[in-house]
């Protein structure tokens, strides 16, 4: 999780099974703050509140939880 957005720069090393380690390689990435998540499925369960427990009992009855 992120605090804030922006660009870091991350350092790591590796380690095998032997205690051999790498030297520190660098990886920069850009992160934002909030993705959006707009699916149509999503805005349907939005838009129609009332589905969502229907749907819970159908996962459950279905055996998918």
């Amino acid at each position: 999780t992120w605090a804030e957005e922006g660009t870091y720069i991350l350092k790591a090393k590796a380690k095998d099974v032997y205690d051999e380690e790498s030297g520190w390689g660098t990886l920069t990435v850009t992160m934002p703050r909030n993705k959006a998540i707009n699916t149509p499925f999503l805005n349907f369960l939005q838009s129609h509140p009332n589905m969502f427990p229907l749907l819970q009992l159908l996962i459950q009855r279905l055996g998918l939880q």
